[in-house]
């Protein structure tokens, strides 16, 4: 999940601790879910964000097929 402070004094933090009280946990804080904070607007931390897209493919194994559309499967 990746929370973008674009909101003049925005509180990333507050909104991972909204999400816990949803069971969205973080990794930091023991869950499953990997929080990004960036800034669209000042494009800030996108690398971050393309990092954890890539290493959340890789844990779940995601592939799209070379011929026709992109579609997201999870392979057992």
């Amino acid at each position: 999940m990746f929370v973008d402070a674009v909101v003049p004094g925005a509180d990333p933090s507050r909104v991972i601790r909204q999400r816990a009280e949803h069971g969205v946990n973080s990794d930091t804080e023991g869950g499953n879910d990997l929080f990004v904070e960036i800034s669209a607007l000042k494009r800030t931390n996108l690398t971050g964000l393309i990092e954890a897209v890539h290493l959340m493919s890789s844990m779940l194994d995601l592939k799209v097929p070379l011929d026709g559309r992109a579609k997201a499967v999870r392979r057992s």
